[in-house]
């Protein structure tokens, strides 16, 4: 299985400049490019793939990439995998890097930028693919200071994976399923990421199968939750947000396959709940 610091001493091994606290900024922005596009399957099958391979396996591919591309011999390594697969890696990694560390990367945007790791508006420039037939928008970013009741949270956990579930009300995690509930009702393509002041998850909804997911670097594989069990569900999802993020969370709300304008009425309704900073125009990306 694949793990954060995995995926660190991997990237570390083809000589990346990694941070050793962490990539989550970076990861969670490529679940989001994932989603918006529907390819969160293959990000899964990737983090996958990744986790089957050793450290010593990506020092391997390094050696490897040293050599001039046609003497390039992947199959020799004893490992399994193609040199698709090793592009697909090196894509993926140069994405986390370059949403995560652009600073160090800032002969790659042009004019004088604001590379802060905050900002991922210089990196989507780069990175955000153009598959989405109306393109990707950026709605808006929101924030909320949530009451983080840890022990209470982990009651409800436990009260909602029993049989059968039992209603629990905790006031922050009614809010962020209010939230999810409103969210789902909008049947878009939607990627949430959601960040305090040193970790960032990100949340998708698929309007074709009807699922939230749930990607956080801390705990992968990605988590999925059934929008059709709606109250468990949302409540679950909230449970694991509250546990990731706690406290004050803030929100970019992203979508793609349909006009971002008429998302507007569900975005009023969700405005009380959030407490956004919603400006009525959402930012065309793609």
């Amino acid at each position: 299985m694949t793990t954060h610091k995995h995926l660190i001493q991997c990237m570390q091994a083809l000589g990346y400049k990694s941070n050793d606290t962490g990539i989550c900024l970076g990861l969670a922005q490529m679940v989001k490019q994932a989603i918006l596009v529907d390819g969160l399957k293959e990000f899964d099958d990737r983090i996958e793939k990744i986790g089957q391979l050793s450290v010593g396996d990506f020092k391997k591919i390094a050696g490897e990439l040293q050599k001039p591309r046609r003497e390039r011999k992947f199959s020799d390594l004893g490992i399994n995998l193609t040199p698709e697969d090793v592009t697909d890696f090196l894509a993926f990694f140069d994405g986390i890097e370059l949403y995560f560390q652009k600073s160090q990367y800032a002969h790659l945007f042009e004019g004088k930028q604001n590379l802060s790791q905050r900002n991922t508006a210089p990196a989507e420039a780069i990175l955000l693919p153009t598959k989405a037939e109306t393109g990707i928008a950026r709605i808006d970013s929101f924030s909320r200071v949530y009451d983080c009741d840890t022990g209470g949270i982990h009651m409800l956990l436990t009260a909602l994976t029993s049989t059968p579930p039992i209603a629990h009300d905790i006031e922050s995690i009614s809010q962020l399923s209010q939230l999810l509930s409103a969210l789902a009702s909008t049947q878009a393509t939607l990627a949430l990421c959601l960040n305090n002041f040193d970790h960032q998850i990100c949340i998708g909804f698929n309007p074709k199968t009807q699922e939230f997911s749930f990607t956080d670097s801390q705990s992968l594989p990605t988590r999925y939750y059934s929008a059709k069990q709606a109250q468990v569900s949302f409540q679950l999802l909230a449970c694991d947000i509250m546990l990731a993020l706690g406290g004050t969370i803030s929100f970019d709300l992203y979508t793609s396959g349909v006009k971002p304008e008429t998302l507007s009425p569900i975005l009023q309704q969700i405005k009380p709940m959030i407490l956004p900073r919603y400006s009525g125009h959402p930012t065309k990306l793609v």
